[in-house]
């Protein structure tokens, strides 16, 4: 079973959904990868997974992205962002996607409830692969949070600083 090092990264204290989320995936992580300034306001201890805090002060969540997956270690990364919270099965549904399309990058449509259900369709990247090539700018293109990719993608490319997001 593959497994996967999560990237938790952004300007939130992770809620007790991600949390739990996190732990309800414990299965398919190897490790979560965060900044010591998310660490320092967590309560990993209610988690079963290993957790690796590491320095740094980031100009944008770009460069914090970059100097976390540098940690990564598995085949497979997954960016998470603090407030967000994973569906129980989302990983392995996620990994197994990868693997059936061969393709580099996954991504789940976003479920947004708040007042009434919506879902938010984010475009299909296939046959944008000179886009992709060219550096991960398409990144503006994907969502924020639950996207996952072989780690051999970012040996290539990183995430576009300038950007400021």
């Amino acid at each position: 079973m593959d497994k996967v090092d999560v990237i938790l990264y952004g300007n939130f204290t992770p809620s007790p959904e991600t949390l739990s989320s996190l732990e309800m995936n414990t299965d398919y992580i190897n490790k979560v990868i965060t900044s010591k300034k998310t660490a320092l306001v967590t309560n990993f201890e209610d988690i079963s997974i290993s957790v690796q805090a590491l320095d740094g002060d980031f100009k944008n969540e770009a460069e914090e992205k970059n100097k976390l997956m540098q940690y990564a270690e598995t085949d497979y990364v997954l960016l998470l962002r603090t407030d967000f919270a994973l569906d129980e099965d989302l990983i392995e549904e996620l990994l197994d996607e990868l693997e059936e399309q061969r393709v580099d990058i996954v991504y789940p449509n976003l479920v947004i409830k708040a007042e009434e259900e919506k879902v938010v369709n984010f475009p299909d990247l296939c046959e944008n692969e000179n886009t992709i090539l060219h550096g991960l700018a398409v990144e503006e293109c994907l969502p924020e949070s639950a996207l996952l990719f072989r780690k051999n993608l970012i040996a290539m490319n990183s995430f576009t600083e300038t950007l400021n997001i």
